[in-house]
């Protein structure tokens, strides 16, 4: 079909209640062939907030 997308992406969170707790996150990104649905590409990541849930000092935790 025209303008049919060839690629998807898909979003899995995979924090654990403890990372949850410890204030630490983490994603995985995958590109999907949505033809073959085969990932071609994936990327996981994890951020931390230092601050660990803080608002002190006009800080917003997870807001950058």
């Amino acid at each position: 079909a025209i303008g049919a997308a060839n690629y998807g992406v898909q979003w899995e969170d995979i924090s654990s209640d403890a990372d949850r707790q410890a204030w630490i996150a983490g994603g995985r990104l995958a590109i999907v062939d949505l033809k073959t649905k085969v990932v071609i590409a994936e990327r996981t990541g994890f951020l931390l907030d230092p601050g660990q849930g803080s608002k002190g000092g006009f800080r917003s935790p997870w807001g950058w």
